[in-house]
């Protein structure tokens, strides 16, 4: 079931994590975001940029705890919403973004601050 929101639908499972991810970026998403079961196993999720929607991968994300959700909810947005890259180390743009769990926790604001940065 899909949830109608800002003109754009968002997956009811996913509802809270853009909730949180606006409240902390100060922004609003406009983008469609779907559960995949067709998805590649091979990704969590994908950003697809000319059609402006965010899909996740739907087996995985069934298998994810809720920081590891909020992670890639936030990594996806990251892409689609303020146009970041893939980087390297500790960055919720990693791209691997679910590698720094441990430390995302423990310094869970210093990722947003990092994320959000400029739209705060």
């Amino acid at each position: 079931m899909l949830f109608f929101s800002c003109s754009k639908y968002v997956h009811n499972d996913i509802r809270i994590y853009v909730d949180r991810f606006e409240k902390e970026c100060m922004l609003t998403v406009t983008i469609p975001i779907y559960l995949d079961p067709f998805m590649s196993k091979d990704y969590f999720g994908a950003c697809y940029y000319l059609g402006s929607h965010i899909h996740l991968n739907e087996s995985s994300w069934n298998k994810m705890d809720d920081t590891e959700r909020e992670m890639l909810v936030f990594h996806e947005l990251g892409h689609c919403e303020l146009r970041k890259k893939n980087t390297k180390g500790r960055s919720i743009m990693n791209i691997r973004p679910l590698s720094n769990k441990e430390d995302y926790i423990k310094n869970r604001g210093k990722y947003i601050k990092e994320l959000c940065n400029g739209n705060r």
